[in-house]
C-alpha cells in the first residue's frame, strides 16, 4: 500500500490503525482485514453513553426479537441432526470462551445464524446472512458488557443452552420462548427500554 499510494510505510500503519478505531476495517486472526458493514461502522464509532448508539442498540434487538423468535419456533419444528450437530458445536464453542475467559462473540453469531438455517426457509436465512453484521455488533455489545459484571457469562450460556434444548425437544412453543427470554434479559443487561407502543 505504501508504494501504491507513493507513501511511508509509517503513514499507512497509522492509517489503518485510525480505520480500525473508527470501526471501517475489522481484523480476523489468520485471515486477513476486512472493510466493515455501514450499520457496523456507525455502531463502532459510537459509544454506549451515547444517545444514538443506545437508540439504535434498542431498535436492533427489537428487530431481532421478532425475527429470532420465528427463527426458533421453525427451527424446533424443521430442524435436522446435522443442524442439530452445527448448534452444538457453537455451543460448545461458547462455553469454551466462557472457560478461557475469552468473549465468544463469533461462536454466538455462528450459533443464531445456524438457528435461521435450521428454519429451512431460505428467506429467512437469507435475511439473518444479510443482518450478520448488525448482528455481530450486537452480539459484541452484550458480550462486552456481560463481561464487566460476574455472573452474567454463566447467565447468558444457560440461555443459550435452554434454546439448544428446546430445539433438540423439537419444542416450537419453548424455542420460541427460550429465545424470547434470551434477547430480553441481553437487551436487559445493557439497559436497553424498546420504544414500542401499546395498541389502542
Amino acid at each position: 500500500m505504501a508504494e501504491d499510494y507513493n507513501d511511508s510505510q509509517p503513514i499507512v500503519r497509522e492509517a489503518l490503525s485510525r480505520l480500525k478505531h473508527d470501526g471501517y476495517i475489522a481484523p480476523r486472526q489468520g485471515s486477513g482485514v476486512y472493510v466493515r458493514s455501514h450499520i457496523a461502522m456507525h455502531s463502532l464509532r459510537l459509544e454506549m453513553d451515547d444517545p444514538a448508539m443506545r437508540n439504535m442498540l434498542a431498535d436492533t434487538f427489537e428487530m431481532r426479537l421478532h425475527l429470532e423468535q420465528t427463527c426458533a419456533e421453525l427451527a424446533a419444528a424443521r430442524r435436522s441432526e446435522s443442524d442439530l450437530a452445527k448448534l452444538k458445536e457453537y455451543l460448545d464453542a461458547m462455553a469454551q470462551s466462557l472457560r478461557d475467559g475469552e468473549n465468544g462473540t463469533d461462536a454466538d453469531v455462528q450459533f443464531h445464524l445456524a438457528i435461521a438455517q435450521a428454519t429451512q426457509n431460505q428467506a429467512m436465512w437469507q435475511l439473518a446472512s444479510y443482518l450478520h453484521g448488525t448482528l455481530s455488533d450486537t452480539v459484541q455489545a452484550a458480550r462486552t458488557n456481560s463481561g464487566r459484571t460476574p455472573g452474567r457469562p454463566e447467565k447468558a450460556q444457560k440461555e443459550h443452552e435452554a434454546i439448544y434444548q428446546s430445539i433438540c425437544d423439537r419444542d416450537a412453543v419453548a424455542a420460541r420462548y427460550a429465545m424470547k427470554q434470551h434477547l430480553e434479559s441481553a437487551a436487559d443487561r445493557l439497559g436497553l427500554k424498546f420504544s414500542g407502543t401499546e395498541p389502542a
